[in-house]
């Protein structure tokens, strides 16, 4: 059963006005089929009380529709409701007997003007056309074609049955004739006009309710015609009070239907094609061809009427040419909207072609750089494997994973890191070879296909080339961007039989030439699996470890070296590990920044940094200060600003015993975006020092455009008695800067000596002291003037064999 079919079935079972309406039509029905009263009494009864009761049940069946419906929806079965009322309205004035000729007359007018309004408000509700198929260009055009011919063909009946016997004999104008024949055509309107509707409708609901309306506007047209051709004695005339009346009964009862259908507000989905079939070939039909059908209903009727002897021949003439341009006109108006139709179909169907393939296009390309995508990748690689066995050529699969788009798109906006990624995707393929593919795997990742190699330095060789390549300035709406890449190799056979294990190996190569600093390609290894292994299960503890407290901090102390006193402390971290042991930031921090644990770690380390201080200064160790390290991507990820806030307002805690630590490596990769950083975090009080200075490549230029207290210097310029000119020279541009410099390193007391003399503010370092806890830091390093004995107690060497 199609869905019309089941919404019409429904509606019969379950709707108690059309019920009521079934059993009340039935009732009133009896009369006619028992004459047990004159024919006089059966007249009155039909014209007064037979459609009164009808109507107003019908009426109220349509304004519950009203309340249940929305928007266009509610309007459309508020104009049925008034052409109800206005049909009750005449209805009722006929229980009003007119006192003479003139106030019949009157009546009769009065009537007349209803029933014309009662059509408007009809051609109102139809214009609404709420639930039609979406709007095509030729829209607007197509309406109008319908609408004319329409009211050409309405106006040709009109024409027809009254105006024409009208001119020869003014008589006609004197009888009901010229009234009803108006009715019927607009009854022929209504039908025409939903008509389309039916082929227009957008589902199956609203299908079956104009379907249910035109049932109606039929069985109108039906009896007005046959009250038009008694009146019109084409046809003998029946009194009133026979079974005949009963035809006036019929409308009442889609229209209850059709009432009854809108007040269930869930719309029947459209059938598919499969299921739908000569259904919509039909639908299209009734769409596209009522023009043709009011071109052809002309002459047909014509013939009709006159082939059964229905008119007389006075008029043949003039009907006849009548019928014969009303069909021309409206076989023109056909013409037209066939081919607009035509036209719009042709172009729909180019439009579904372009769609086609711009969704089979968008299913195998990525959105943003229009390079394939993972599956057409995968797809390529299964192709190019065999071929390579059977000629005998090596294949190599290249993983590409981008270094530092995390931070641009911190920095500078996810807009700006799109824009990146398309001109790197544009820069990397301008470097590929027609018969290899580059894919972009999803964010900041691609992957290469390289066949026909013959030895596998070929594969390094382009994977040092993609690099190479990289590494130039990106210029983006005028600013500049550099990134790097790391690139893992992975070749067939050597590395694996199969496109899925080539992508696992090139994965893990590409891992461990991140692991090695970027910007940096590394070939496939056996024993990386097992280093990958041990990876994974580090990362998977790694993430349980947040959760089950296993951090801690150590504390090492930094001495004031113009007093030899404790001043503050440096915090790092560490992880208890419950098998491995206790581990150092080498073994497990870089995981926990690619993983995004280092994104909870922050918080936690500043929490706990800031208590352990609180807790000292209440115990009376004095006011010390300590300085925590943060890495790029905590510096750069949003919060931290209000995290340290809260850290220390919790703790009561003044901000300058905080000291942040920031390498110089991250001060080159992005300058401005950690100059704002730094300056939020200076204002808050919190002292900024720079750590491991001399390592990276930088100079004390940048220092000036930094919001920056301290100057961390390396222990590389304290490993050789060579660097002491150059060490100096750091230390005397610091201080013309107004820097504190602090020396890291110090192992050995000649190195302790030539700090001092240089000018350096502090020093750290395991001459001092290690790395301990937070209540050992408590206990034994306390403010005070340090003598030999706790330097010898920790001697670096010594504790080294402690911790192995």
């Amino acid at each position: 059963m199609s869905s019309i079919s089941r919404k019409i079935w429904v509606s019969l079972k379950e709707d108690r006005f059309l019920r009521w309406g079934a059993l009340t039509a039935a009732l009133l029905t009896v009369p006619y089929w028992f004459p047990l009263f004159s024919a006089d009494w059966q007249y009155r009864y039909g014209d007064l009380y037979l459609e009164i009761p009808l109507i107003v049940l019908t009426l109220a069946a349509v304004f519950t529709t009203v309340r249940r419906s929305g928007s266009v929806e509610k309007h459309f079965w508020k104009l049925w409701t008034v052409v109800l009322g206005l049909w009750l309205t005449a209805k009722l004035l006929n229980l009003v007997p007119p006192a003479d000729l003139h106030q019949e007359l009157w009546f009769a007018f009065v009537k007349d003007a209803i029933y014309v309004a009662w059509y408007l408000f009809i051609v109102l509700a139809l214009e609404l056309q709420p639930h039609r198929k979406p709007a095509s260009s030729t829209k607007p055009l197509l309406i109008s074609l319908e609408r004319a011919g329409a009211t050409l063909f309405t106006f040709g009946l009109f024409v027809y049955f009254a105006l024409i016997p009208g001119l020869a004999n003014a008589r006609v104008y004197e009888s009901y004739v010229p009234s009803t024949s108006f009715y019927v055509a607009l009854d022929a309107y209504v039908v025409l006009r939903l008509s389309v509707l039916v082929g227009a409708g957008a589902s199956p609901r609203w299908k079956a309710i104009y379907g249910s309306l035109l049932s109606a506007a039929v069985l109108w047209l039906a009896t007005d015609t046959i009250e038009m051709l008694m009146l019109a004695e084409v046809v003998p005339f029946v009194n009133a009070g026979t079974p005949l009346d009963l035809a006036w009964l019929l409308p009442f009862g889609p229209l209850l239907l059709a009432a009854s259908i809108g007040r269930t507000n869930t719309t029947i989905e459209r059938e598919n094609d499969s299921r739908a079939g000569g259904a919509r070939d039909w639908v299209r039909a009734i769409r596209g061809g009522p023009l043709v059908v009011y071109a052809m209903s002309a002459p047909i009727l014509h013939v009709g009427l006159y082939s059964a002897g229905l008119l007389d021949a006075l008029f043949r003439p003039e009907r006849e040419t009548c019928a014969f341009l009303l069909a021309c006109i409206l076989a023109i108006l056909a013409a037209a909207h066939e081919k607009l139709l035509l036209d719009d179909n042709r172009r729909l169907e180019s439009d579904k072609a372009r769609v086609t393939a711009e969704m089979e296009h968008q299913r195998y390309h990525d959105t943003l750089t229009g390079l394939p995508n993972r599956v057409l990748f995968l797809d390529r690689l299964a192709r190019i494997l065999p071929r390579s066995k059977r000629d005998g050529h090596k294949a190599a699969v290249l993983y590409l994973d981008l270094d530092r788009l995390t931070a641009v798109n911190a920095s500078l906006g996810h807009p700006f890191g799109d824009a990146l990624l398309q001109a790197v995707a544009r820069r990397l393929e301008a470097n590929v070879r027609r018969e290899d593919t580059l894919a972009r795997m999803g964010g900041d990742e691609f992957a290469f296909a390289i066949q026909a190699i013959r030895r596998v330095e070929d594969a390094a060789k382009v994977a040092a080339a993609h690099l190479e390549s990289l590494r130039a300035p990106f210029v983006i709406g005028g600013q500049e961007a550099y990134v790097t890449g790391s690139i893992g190799i992975s070749i067939f056979s050597e590395d694996g039989e199969d496109e899925t294990t080539l992508m696992k190996s090139a994965q893990i190569a590409m891992d461990r030439a991140k692991e090695r600093g970027g910007d940096a390609c590394e070939l496939f290894a056996p024993e990386m699996n097992a280093r990958t292994r041990e990876r994974l299960e580090i990362e998977n503890s790694l993430r349980a470890a947040v959760e089950r407290n296993q951090f801690v901090v150590h504390y090492q102390p930094i001495i004031e070296l113009s007093s030899n006193h404790v001043s503050g402390c440096e915090a790092l971290i560490r992880w208890q590990h419950p098998v491995r042991g206790l581990l150092f930031p080498k073994d497990f921090l870089d995981l926990a920044e690619l993983t995004r644990v280092s994104r909870q770690l922050r918080p936690w380390i500043l929490r706990t940094v800031c208590d352990d201080l609180a807790r000292w200064k209440q115990d009376g160790e004095g006011e010390l200060t300590v300085a925590v390290n943060l890495s790029a991507r905590q510096l750069l990820e949003p919060g931290l600003v209000e995290e340290i806030q809260v850290a220390l307002e919790k703790a009561r805690l003044e901000p300058r015993v905080l000291e942040l630590e920031i390498t110089e490596t991250l001060i080159i990769e992005d300058l401005e975006t950690t100059s704002k950083t730094l300056g939020e975090i200076r204002r808050l009080g919190v002292r900024i020092s720079v750590d491991d200075f001399g390592t990276g490549y930088s100079s004390l230029s940048y220092l000036q455009r930094l919001p920056i207290d301290i100057l961390k210097i390396d222990q590389i310029f304290l490993s050789k008695t060579d660097n002491t000119a150059i060490l100096a020279a750091v230390v005397a541009m610091a201080k013309s800067l107004g820097l504190s410099v602090t020396a890291e390193g110090i192992e050995r007391e000649e190195q302790l000596a030539r700090v001092k003399g240089l000018g350096c503010d502090r020093a750290q370092g395991y001459f001092f002291g290690p790395p301990v806890s937070s209540q050992e830091f408590a206990s034994r390093f306390k403010r005070g003037t340090y003598g030999a004995k706790p330097l010898d107690r920790y001697h670096p060497a010594e504790h080294a064999k402690r911790v192995g």
